[in-house]
């Protein structure tokens, strides 16, 4: 027991005796140290041993011995501090530097005996497979050397992707305003068509704002592009006319099943599928000059008009029919075409009109309804025009209840009789058809408007 506590004393000994040093090395004359004694060195050592012997010769009490043990390492201090600033400032100095050199010697040795296992592992890994291992520094080496070409041709492909994203940004931007102008063109009259424009128009709006988004920040998602692609072509397809005469003029079984579905859905988009409806004049007669406003239910629904139709038109009405416009021009009946849905008239009954008697055919018919001769002249010369020479035709004649669903009119005031007739051509290829009911024009009163107008059925 007293061996342990000696060994401790004495290791407890030389840690004071090394925070000394550092304390005192400043202080030192370098002189002094140089001449330092084995004898003074021999004299330290006994004066530590006799200390440290006298401290641990006979036991006392607990409190005794920390006050003793307080008291000798005050002496034990004072004696350190004294043999050491006179004779073994040389030797720790010295010890402390072979601790140092001994430790470094190890360090070297381990990185010496790390490096040689590296080298013994790259001759293995080469010996076992040279080609490989030659394989991969080339195409490493070849990596490297095309890293600077590989840069700047990211630079102008950085470049040009730019420019197709603020070229996407035209051309999004371009198909919101085709959808815009699609929806207002009356000739894409189908509910399904429209429905169609409808869609288009918020995905092309949502297509441009991501697209302003990613010109500004970083390129679209090639799902992104994919989907830009697709519903740039099909605003492409519903946007030309080829498109929008085969969906509105053709007798398609899926397309009425979309309308129908369509209709069904969104009520408030139903709409005419967009046959149009060709020169419909408007003539109006009174006994005296008065002043009339007329106007539609569904100005849409008009393609050309004459005069131009704002929100109405407003005209005075001559003795001898001829009307005078607002900025004093002068009309001889008002002029419109328009869109509206076909299933609204009868293909039943009608009457053939052979090419080589055309003329005399239309002039027949419309004076046996009552038509003046102003009006049939200006009919002849229209539509003699407008269908197809050296074709025989079949005449289908619609009565003004039929007219007035297909497109409402509103007159003020109201006149004494309104007579609207229009007629349906179709190619007459021998199909059965049968002898309409009589129609005859009434003119009642003073005050009488008349129309007539025609469309094509392919």
């Amino acid at each position: 027991m007293n061996k342990k506590k000696k060994r401790e004393k004495r290791i407890a000994l030389l840690l004071l005796a090394v925070t000394l040093l550092c304390q005192i090395i400043p202080r030192l004359d370098p002189e002094s140290v140089a001449h330092v004694s084995a004898a003074q060195t021999e004299s330290q050592t006994l004066a530590l041993d006799a200390l440290m012997s006298s401290n641990l010769s006979s036991p006392s009490p607990p409190e005794q011995m920390i006050a003793e043990d307080g008291q000798n390492d005050n002496n034990i201090v004072e004696d350190v501090t004294e043999n050491v600033s006179q004779a073994g400032l040389g030797e720790l100095i010295s010890i402390v530097e072979d601790t140092v050199k001994a430790e470094a010697d190890n360090l070297l040795e381990e990185s010496k005996r790390l490096a040689d296992k590296g080298t013994r592992k790259i001759a293995q890994a080469s010996a076992s497979s040279p080609k490989k291992a030659e394989r991969l520094i080339r195409k490493g080496n070849n990596c490297l050397n095309r890293s600077d070409m590989i840069s700047e041709q990211a630079s102008k492909y950085r470049a040009g992707a730019n420019a197709l994203k603020w070229t996407g940004v035209v051309m999004n931007g371009y198909n919101v305003y085709n959808d815009i102008v699609a929806i207002q063109n009356p000739n894409n009259e189908r509910t399904s068509m429209r429905v169609l424009e409808t869609t288009a128009l918020a995905t092309d709006a949502i297509l441009a704002t991501v697209s302003i988004a990613a010109a500004l920040t970083t390129a679209l998602s090639p799902p992104g592009l994919a989907l830009q692609l697709a519903v740039g072509v099909t605003a492409t397809v519903l946007h030309s006319e080829a498109f929008a005469e085969w969906a509105n003029n053709t007798d398609s079984a899926i397309l009425d099943t979309l309308d129908d579905f369509f209709e069904m859905l969104f009520p408030w988009m139903k709409t005419p599928d967009g046959v149009n409806c060709y020169k419909p004049n408007i003539y109006l007669y009174s006994s005296e000059k008065r002043r009339a406003l007329i106007g539609f239910r569904y100005p849409q629904l008009l393609t050309r008009t004459i005069p131009y139709y704002a929100s109405e038109w407003n005209v005075w009405i001559t003795e001898d029919g001829t009307l005078l416009g607002e900025d004093g021009s002068e009309y001889s009946y008002l002029f419109y075409e328009s869109v509206t849905s076909r299933g609204l008239f009868q293909t039943d009954n009608g009457y053939r009109v052979p090419a080589e008697q055309r003329e005399k055919c239309l002039e027949r018919i419309l004076t046996q309804m009552g038509f003046m001769d102003s009006e049939i002249l200006d009919f002849i010369e229209f539509w003699d025009e407008m269908l197809e020479p050296d074709t025989d035709y079949i005449m289908y004649p619609q009565d003004t209840q039929t007219v007035n669903c297909a497109m409402p009119i509103r007159i003020e005031p109201e006149p004494d009789s309104i007579e609207r007739i229009w007629f349906v051509f179709c190619e007459d290829s021998g199909q059965d058809v049968a002898r309409p009911d009589e129609i005859v024009l009434e003119r009642s009163g003073e005050y009488a408007v008349v129309e007539w107008g025609g469309m094509i059925f392919e």
